[in-house]
C-alpha cells in the first residue's frame, strides 16, 4: 500500500507521523535523561552542590582560631582551615551542617547553605595541657620525621627562586588610648600628633616585595624591590628580606622576636620534647596527624611548646604554631602553612611572626604587631655559577621600582580600609623624620656599628677570642652612604 506522497507505508505510524520522527524524539529524551543522570552523579562524586567559606573566632576575644578542622554532611573528607581561621568548604547539599572542630575549644555544628559566608564562634574548653612522655606511637613517628629530615627538610631544596612579599603592621583595639601615650613619646621627634586624624587607622604599617634566588646555604641572593613605610622615608633594610624568617622546622633554632629557640625536630627531640597525637585529620591528599609537644623540663626558657600538622603522604610538617613554653600563648607566636614541592618537600608558603602586648604604659593598652611574609612564584631553576658564589641581600635603592606608592602588583594580599587609613594619615601628618633617624641608627648598632658622621665604627668584633692569641681586642672603620652610597673603604685590625 502506498501512501499519499509515495512513501511505503509501513514507514508510517497510526498517527500518521514519520517513523523517524518518533525515533528522534525517543532518541532526544533518552540523550536528556541519560545526561540529567550523568550530571547528577558527577554532582554526588564531586560534591558541588556549592561552598561554603568563613572565618572561626573564638567566641569571647574575636580572635582567629587557627587551623580549624572543617566537615560537612555526607562528605567523608575534612578540611584544614588556615592561620587566619579562614575556610573554604565544597557542600553535597545547598543545606548543609558543618562541624568545626579545634585543640583547646568545643566542637560546634553550624547550618549553612551554598554561597553563604559563615562566622563560627568556638568556646574556649582548656588551656594547652603539658605531659611528661611520649607514647610509642609518638616515638615512632618522631623516628619517621627525622629519618627522612634529608627528603623532608626545605633547607635542603636547591637551585630555585621565588618573589616574597611582606606586611609588618603594630596596631590595637583601643586606639584613641595609645594616641594619647604616643601623643607624649613623638614630643621627642615631631611636632605631630597622633590625636589629629579621625579615621580608624593602625599605629605602624609597612610593605617591601623581593625577589630572591637560591642556588645552595652559601650561594644565594635576594634582591629588594619595592618598599613602603607610613611615616618612615627609609626603613631598616634587614626588616625587608625574607631569607631571614623561619623557612625550615627542622632548623637547630627558630626565631621569634629578638630571640632564638630550639626547635622541636632540632638534633634528638625526643630528650627535650613529650610529643603527643591529639588529632587525625582526613583530608583529601591522605591523612595528617596533629601533634602537640612541649618541653620535658620546665625551667629551660629557650623551648617551644605549640602543635605540629603532619602529612603521612608525603611525609612532613605541612603547617605548624609554635610559641615560647615559658611564655603566655598570647604574647609570641610563629605559625607557617606550607605548599608541596615536586620533590616532595613541604615549602613555607605563608609565615607570620606575631606578638602582643596586653599592657602598654599606665593605660594598659593592648598592642599587637604581627609580621607576615608571602612567598609566590616558586620555580626551579639552573643558576649560572659565574652569577654569585656568595650570600647576597641587595637592598640597594637602584634596585627598588619608581614612584611614591607601593606597587599593586607585588602585593600578595590586598590592603584593608584601615591599612589605607594608616597611610593616609601619615601622608597627611608628614615622615616622622627624627624617628627615621633614630630607627636608622639603631639598625647601624644592631649590625655592630656606630655612625660617626661619614664613618661607621665598626665594633661587631671588638672582643674575640681563639686558641692561639687568648682574648684579643679590635676595631674597625668604614664608610657609610654620607660619604658615598656607590664605593666604601673600610679597614679592621
Amino acid at each position: 500500500m502506498i501512501s499519499p506522497s509515495g512513501r511505503a507505508l509501513e514507514n508510517y505510524t497510526s498517527s500518521g507521523k514519520p517513523l523517524s520522527f518518533r525515533l528522534a524524539a525517543g532518541f532526544r529524551r533518552r540523550i536528556i535523561l541519560w545526561s540529567g543522570l550523568i550530571f547528577f552523579s558527577v554532582l554526588d562524586a564531586s560534591g558541588q552542590a556549592g561552598k561554603t567559606q568563613g572565618v572561626v573566632l573564638d567566641a569571647v576575644t574575636r580572635k582567629a582560631v587557627s587551623f580549624p578542622v572543617i566537615s560537612s554532611d555526607g562528605d567523608s573528607i575534612e578540611y584544614l582551615g588556615n592561620m587566619e581561621g579562614e575556610f573554604s568548604v565544597p557542600l553535597k547539599k545547598k543545606e548543609s551542617v558543618i562541624r568545626v572542630r579545634a585543640y583547646q575549644y568545643l566542637n560546634e555544628e553550624i547550618k549553612v547553605r551554598s554561597g553563604d559566608s559563615t562566622q563560627v564562634q568556638l568556646h574556649y574548653a582548656h588551656p594547652f595541657t603539658w605531659q611528661n612522655l611520649s607514647l610509642q606511637a609518638e616515638k615512632k613517628l618522631l623516628r619517621q620525621l627525622l629519618k627522612n629530615k634529608a627528603d623532608a627538610d626545605p633547607a635542603n631544596e636547591e637551585h630555585y627562586r621565588y618573589r616574597s612579599y611582606n606586611k609588618t603592621l603594630v596596631t590595637t583595639s583601643n586606639m584613641p588610648g595609645l594616641k594619647l601615650y604616643l601623643d607624649n613619646l613623638l614630643r621627642v621627634f615631631t611636632k605631630a600628633r597622633m590625636g589629629q586624624y579621625s579615621l580608624e587607622h593602625h599605629i605602624f604599617l609597612m610593605e617591601s616585595a623581593s625577589r630572591r634566588e637560591y642556588v645552595s646555604i652559601n650561594r644565594q641572593r635576594e634582591t629588594v624591590i619595592a618598599t613602603q613605610a607610613s611615616g618612615i622615608s627609609q626603613p631598616p633594610p634587614l626588616s625587608f628580606i625574607s631569607g631571614f624568617d623561619a623557612l625550615s622546622i627542622y632548623e637547630p633554632f627558630l626565631r621569634i622576636g629578638t630571640k632564638k629557640y630550639i626547635s622541636p625536630l632540632a638534633g634528638r627531640p625526643l630528650r627535650r620534647y613529650a610529643f603527643s597525637i591529639i588529632d587525625t585529620l582526613k583530608l583529601k591528599d591522605g591523612p595528617v596527624l596533629a601533634v602537640k609537644f612541649n618541653p620535658l623540663n620546665h625551667r629551660k626558657k629557650d623551648l617551644l611548646q605549640g602543635i605540629l600538622y603532619v602529612s603521612m603522604n608525603p611525609g612532613g610538617v605541612m603547617a605548624f604554631q609554635v610559641w615560647p613554653s615559658f611564655e603566655p600563648e598570647s604574647t609570641f607566636s610563629l605559625a607557617q602553612e606550607a605548599f608541596l614541592l615536586p620533590s616532595g618537600r613541604w615549602y613555607p608558603e605563608v609565615i607570620r611572626t606575631s606578638y602582643v602586648s596586653e599592657g602598654l604604659g599606665s593605660l594598659r593598652i593592648p598592642v599587637l604587631a604581627v609580621s607576615k611574609t608571602w612567598i609566590a612564584d616558586f620555580q626551579k631553576v639552573e643558576s649560572d655559577s659565574r652569577e654569585f658564589d656568595e650570600v647576597v641581600f641587595d637592598f640597594r635603592h637602584s634596585n627598588l621600582q619608581a614612584g611614591s606608592e607601593f606597587p599593586v602588583q607585588y602585593r600578595l594580599e590586598p590592603l584593608q580600609v584601615k591599612d589605607n587609613n594608616t597611610y593616609s594619615y601619615y601622608h597627611q601628618a608628614g615622615s616622622l623624620k627624627g624617628v627615621d633617624r633614630f630607627l636608622n641608627f639603631g639598625q647601624n648598632l644592631y649590625e655592630g656599628k656606630f655612625p660617626l658622621g661619614r664613618t661607621n665604627l665598626l665594633f661587631r668584633d671588638a672582643v674575640r677570642f681563639n686558641d692561639y692569641e687568648g682574648l684579643r681586642l679590635g676595631l674597625g672603620a668604614e664608610t657609610n652612604a654620607r660619604f658615598s652610597e656607590k664605593i666604601g673603604f673600610g679597614a679592621y685590625a
